[in-house]
């Protein structure tokens, strides 16, 4: 599934766990549950979920502020590589990046046995 960028670029595909996006459809009230991006809730997320077209949702996205909803892929974009609020050096980013990564090292590891 393509998902346009900012610049009308894409991707050609949709990865659950690594495919990175911000929530911009304006039929969303801006609050921790919708991170509309440019609010003052605006964060990332990462598709955990992929269904494709079946129906009203397309993906499940798990934002970084630790909620998860589910969304039209037309209500979302691709995530800016880097802003001035999110700093390699900011340490709030760098816990939530390393627990997400030990969260899907956890997952990962109990789906195969």
């Amino acid at each position: 599934m393509l998902l346009d960028t900012y610049d009308g670029e894409g991707f050609e595909e949709v990865i659950p766990g690594k495919t990175l996006v911000v929530l911009v459809g304006n039929h969303y009230t801006p609050c921790p549950e919708e991170p509309a991006w440019g609010s003052k809730y605006g964060c990332k997320g990462i598709v955990s979920k992929f269904w494709g077209e079946r129906g009203e949702y397309d993906v499940e996205v798990e934002w970084d502020n630790g909620r998860t909803n589910p969304y039209r892929i037309g209500d979302l974009r691709s995530a800016p590589l880097n802003t001035d609020k999110e700093s390699k050096n900011n340490p709030n980013y760098t816990f939530i990046a390393k627990k997400k990564a030990l969260n899907r090292l956890k997952w990962t590891k109990e789906t195969q046995i």
